[in-house]
């Protein structure tokens, strides 16, 4: 499945659809109607949608991936397991420098203008 990572539209909670976080919703009649929704505010009213990732990797012949985020939240020391990250903006323009993806255990916190940098080889 691409692209695995997902974000909860209302908490932000940023996470791989097979982690656990969110719920694969099916609809046996209308496949369009098919999601994954985040149970952060319980079953009561509605469950939030959880969407793509707004940030993928993508090499110069034009194969997309998944982001790292793990890796990228913590400056290359990927946790083993059990850290739960968010993405969350600061401002209203939707640039890079205002995008930042946080740790909740440990809290580390990085711009996602740091990844917008060409690497050239």
């Amino acid at each position: 499945m691409f692209p695995n990572w997902l974000r909860c539209s209302r908490c932000n909670r940023l996470g791989r659809a097979d982690a656990g976080f969110f719920e694969l919703l099916r609809h046996a009649v209308q496949p369009d109607m098919i999601r994954y929704v985040h149970p952060c505010w319980g079953r009561g009213g509605t469950q939030p949608v959880a969407v793509p990732a707004r940030f993928v990797l993508a090499c110069d012949d034009g194969h997309l991936d998944d982001f790292p985020w793990l890796y990228y939240a913590h400056r290359g020391d990927e946790p083993e397991s059990g850290h739960s990250l968010k993405m969350t903006e600061s401002g209203s323009t939707g640039e890079a420098a205002n995008v930042f993806v946080s740790c909740d255990e440990c809290g580390k916190r990085r711009p996602m203008s740091d990844a917008s940098v060409k690497r050239r080889n």
